[in-house]
């Protein structure tokens, strides 16, 4: 599956709470919010881009990992891939990462998954 437009869709205030997670220099983070509120989601092209969305998904590859239980779970910035012998597992997952998605990080997956 795929993230709908991921960069673009960013949720600033989602970014930058994971981000305060993280980082407690006070100076550093004045930064960061200037650059986050530079642009719509995140710059591409910017080097701090991949960072900012590879930190996005972080708290949602340990969900579903650790809680989920997706033993098969792959990820490549926005795109992921969860393997199992179950259909049933993966209709249950699938509901779960959507509501995961959107109520936690405002984003949506495509719907050509």
């Amino acid at each position: 599956m795929d993230i709908k437009k991921f960069y673009p869709s960013l949720n600033h205030d989602v970014l930058k709470e994971i981000i305060r997670k993280k980082i407690k220099d006070k100076y550093l983070l004045v930064l960061l919010d200037e650059i986050i509120d530079s642009a719509p989601g995140v710059p591409i092209g910017n080097y701090l881009s991949q960072f900012f969305a590879n930190l996005y998904l972080t708290y949602f590859d340990h969900w579903l990992k650790e809680e989920c239980h997706c033993r098969f779970y792959y990820r490549y910035a926005d795109d992921i891939v969860i393997l199992s012998d179950s259909k049933e597992f993966l209709h249950n997952i699938l509901c779960a990462i959507k509501i995961y998605i959107h109520q936690v990080l405002k984003i949506e997956i495509k719907p050509t998954y």
